[in-house]
């Protein structure tokens, strides 16, 4: 076992250290070109924000590296309280909007029921999730779609639907999404992201004792779904 998990390790370390590769090469090419004597102030400009962006990403990325490695440890605690669940997703929405507007994206909350059976959980933590979905609802949608965010118990669990109006995703890609660095190839928001988010988010939702469900398809859009366990 603890040669299995030394392996698994290995794996991840050299995945970690492929990802890092293309930003640090960025950086690296950008810094050579503005040694260049007599360098354009116009492409001066261009090579700093590109050093910006990529410095960016660099850092979200290990970000999101040391969130996985404390979550895959069992290293982050769950602040265990009573939750508004609607509450949680119109604050985020709220927040969001300002996002999807630069997009000509609309937002749409609802729910089957009011009030809204409360669950357990880390606000802080389900806060983290709810804006992966929906920030990733907007930065793959198309221009001028739609957002729906619709809230329902089922039993004695309670969905928390994301849905969008955007290009869909094969199933093969269905497959690999939640791969930790996994970005579906030639989607809209591809070279922006680190991949790292719905791993993180599928984390946190199964330290919650739920989890994340999807569906799409191509040409209509996808749906994610958080599943979580309602209080008795």
């Amino acid at each position: 076992i603890e040669n299995a998990r030394l392996f698994q390790q290995s794996d991840v370390i050299a995945e970690v250290m492929h990802e890092l590769k293309t930003p640090l090469l960025a950086l690296q090419a950008a810094i050579e070109l503005l040694e260049r004597p007599q360098l354009p102030e116009g492409q001066r400009h261009l090579i700093l924000s590109t050093m910006k962006s990529e410095g960016n990403r660099l850092t979200k990325m290990i970000q999101g590296f040391l969130e996985l490695s404390r979550l895959d440890s069992g290293r982050v605690r769950i602040a265990w309280e009573p939750l508004d669940i609607w509450q949680i997703v119109h604050d985020v929405v709220h927040i969001q909007r300002l996002q999807a507007a630069q997009k000509n994206i609309t937002i749409e909350v609802s729910s089957s029921v009011d009030p809204l059976p409360q669950i357990n959980g880390d606000a802080d933590r389900l806060i983290q999730v709810v804006i992966n979905l929906v920030s990733n609802a907007i930065k793959y949608n198309n221009e001028g779609g739609t957002i729906t965010v619709h809230i329902h118990p089922e039993g004695t669990e309670l969905y928390l639907s994301v849905s969008d109006t955007g290009p869909g995703i094969s199933a093969e890609n269905l497959r690999r999404l939640f791969d930790r660095f996994y970005r579906v190839p030639g989607s809209e928001g591809y070279s922006e992201g680190t991949g790292l988010g719905l791993s993180i988010a599928q984390k946190i939702v199964e330290a919650h004792g739920g989890r994340i469900e999807v569906e799409s398809e191509l040409g209509k859009g996808t749906t994610f779904h958080c599943v979580l366990k309602m209080n008795q």
